[in-house]
């Protein structure tokens, strides 16, 4: 029984060193930190940290735990952390990515709304029965909209499907009112 002890503390004592200098001959992650922030900023594009929110921060968490696991030397647990992050970058892509498209279709909606509301506008304005006074009155708001139309569409081609929507959505409304106020005069 004493023997059986002594061998196992022997190749405990044995395999001690081993496993030592096999930690310390492990590499630093190579692949997979390019991996995990070429998802990052492919979520990036579609605005993941707005859109995706828990699924952003949970990839965040991810990479800032390989980050610091790299920096003590834990390569395993950085190499680890990076794929987790990887993943949880390409699913808040994926979940950003269909809100994305979303919104966008309707910017695209409303700019069409918008366009078709605002012609008749500019068509009753045209016309002679408008008398001179609200002419001049409805150039000025339509001197603001034709503003706020070109806002829209910078954030549209920008990219900035958020505030692309709540802008388009507001020149809508202010659309819609001027059609309505200027039916009444």
């Amino acid at each position: 029984m004493k023997s059986s002890h002594r061998i196992l503390a022997a190749i405990g004592l044995l395999l001690i060193p081993m496993l030592a200098s096999y930690g310390c001959n492990a590499k630093p992650p190579e692949e997979e930190p390019k991996l995990a922030h070429q998802a990052l900023d492919q979520a990036k594009q579609v605005q993941a940290e707005k859109l995706a929110v828990v699924d952003w921060g949970q990839a965040m968490q991810s990479l800032a735990d390989a980050d610091k696991s790299l920096k003590i030397k834990r390569y395993g647990d950085a190499k680890m952390f990076y794929l987790r992050a990887e993943s949880r970058f390409k699913k808040a892509y994926t979940v950003a990515k269909a809100r994305y498209d979303s919104l966008l279709r309707e910017v695209d909606d409303n700019q069409t709304a918008i366009a078709s509301h605002y012609g008749r506008v500019k068509a009753q304005l045209a016309s002679a029965r408008v008398p001179s006074k609200t002419k001049r009155e409805m150039e000025v708001t339509c001197a603001e909209l034709d503003k706020a139309i070109a806002e829209v569409d910078k954030f549209r081609s920008s990219g900035d499907a958020i505030r692309a929507k709540l802008s388009s959505q507001e020149v809508l409304k202010r659309v819609y009112d001027t059609e309505k106020s200027l039916e009444k005069k």
